[in-house]
């Protein structure tokens, strides 16, 4: 934007932005091999940290991502043993997670 023209949505941009800032999420893990359930969840609108209801499955090396409005786990390690395909759903506004079918395997 224009240093001249634009001042408004320079500040609009710059409030949306502060407002909508992602949390982040941490799930699973190990702990003095145990494999963990664990679900935390980072607010940097506020700074601090939430505990979550624990995943349905426990899991280590896992991956997750976000759509719609829900943040998805797949797979992951328990037990620091073999891979595993389970996959699962938490939604964040309804604070629950939801089983997922498993997920294909070689």
């Amino acid at each position: 934007l224009s240093k001249f023209h634009g001042w408004g949505m320079r500040v609009a941009v710059t409030t949306v932005a502060a407002a909508t800032r992602p949390d982040f999420y941490v799930f699973g893990g190990q702990a003095e091999r145990t494999t963990l359930a664990s679900a935390e969840r980072y607010s940097e609108a506020f700074g601090c940290w939430e505990t979550l209801p624990p995943m349905p499955t426990a899991r280590s090396f896992c991956a997750a991502a976000a759509a719609q409005g829900k943040v998805f786990v797949f797979g992951g390690e328990r037990d620091q043993r073999s891979a595993f395909a389970a996959a699962e759903a938490f939604d964040p506004a309804l604070g629950e997670w939801e089983r997922l079918p498993p997920m294909p395997t070689p």
